[in-house]
């Protein structure tokens, strides 16, 4: 067995605990200047930008000291005026296109449907054409059966 003596475990996690916090506290003895160096640098950082922007509004303020509310609100109505015409403008536009749509379909339907009813006109003529031709062809050969017959008793 050996000579030396075991330590418990719970000593040997409280003295590396010990010091550690003793390095972190040395280390932050060393950083410590450079972190107020720069605290101090962002501190007037942000004056500077607090300096900026109460110097911009204090011209905000006054530019609209110059300007009345009836200006503003002048101003606004006109605005508003732009908006809605413009608005409307579209709106009809968008009509206007859906009616020339619409109308061109209804022309290419009529035109379809009157083309179709040509086509069946032309057809019924036909028929009738040639029922006439029948007609006339019979009545024809009728007549030339007649004047044979004529011809013949003389």
């Amino acid at each position: 067995m050996s000579s030396r003596r075991h330590l418990p475990s719970w000593l040997v996690a409280a003295a590396g605990l010990l010091i550690g916090i003793g390095a972190g506290v040395g280390f932050a003895s060393l950083g410590d200047a450079s972190v107020r160096s720069e605290l101090a640098a962002q501190e007037s950082r942000a004056l500077e930008r607090e300096k900026h922007y109460r110097a911009e509004i204090a011209g905000l303020r006054t530019a609209l000291k110059g300007r009345s509310p009836e200006t503003d609100a002048d101003d606004l109505l006109q605005r508003v005026d732009v908006r809605v015409d413009d608005g409307l403008r579209r709106r009809l536009d968008a009509q206007d296109e859906k009616l020339d749509a619409t109308l061109a379909q209804w022309s290419e339907r009529m035109e379809a449907q009157r083309r179709v009813d040509l086509a069946r006109v032309a057809a019924g003529l036909s028929y009738l054409d040639g029922q006439q031709g029948q007609q006339v062809a019979r009545t024809n050969e009728l007549m030339g059966y007649v004047l044979d017959t004529a011809a013949g008793g003389r």
